[in-house]
């Protein structure tokens, strides 16, 4: 399982741009189980290792749509509880598996919450409060991107 972390990393690390963007996904799901490998073969009831689910999710919320999200998210539950069960047997620490979800999902719609509002703020002029959007933005850059001669009146 270290070999193909290993492997996805080099791929994405050599060939960044060689990994379609429907793909990272399914990478995210696989490192969750990866987690769940490690958390497992450390052997320690309340693994360090359990608070690398949280981070599954916090990039989740911040990069893929909400959709996405609370499905890589239900996945990091799943493997959180199939992972306690396999370790503590009927007596798993049921605890653990709601921190570890609840911390996931709340954490998750927190940041998914910051980056709604920095995109919204992002298309806002700061001294008019006026939206721009996008467009505006391309406009912009293409004005400023013209040439110009020397008595150009142009604000950029």
């Amino acid at each position: 399982m270290l070999a193909i972390a290993y492997a996805v990393t080099a791929v994405l690390v050599l060939f960044p741009d060689a990994v379609p963007l429907p793909v990272f996904p399914f990478l995210t799901a696989l490192g969750t189980l990866l987690i769940s490998v490690l958390a497992y073969a450390d052997g320690v009831p309340g693994s360090p290792y359990g608070l690398l689910y949280v981070w599954v999710a916090l990039y989740s919320f911040y990069f893929y749509t909400p959709r996405t999200a609370l499905a890589e998210t239900a996945w990091v539950s799943v493997a959180a509880a199939a992972e306690l069960a396999l370790r503590g047997g009927a007596m798993a620490p049921v605890s653990i598996w709601v921190l570890i979800t609840g911390t996931s999902v709340i954490g998750g719609l927190a940041i998914r919450q910051l980056v709604t509002q920095v995109r919204h703020l992002a298309d806002r002029d700061g001294l008019t409060a006026s939206t721009t959007g996008a467009g505006s933005t391309r406009s912009w850059n293409a004005t400023c991107a013209a040439p110009r001669g020397p008595a150009s009146r142009s604000p950029c």
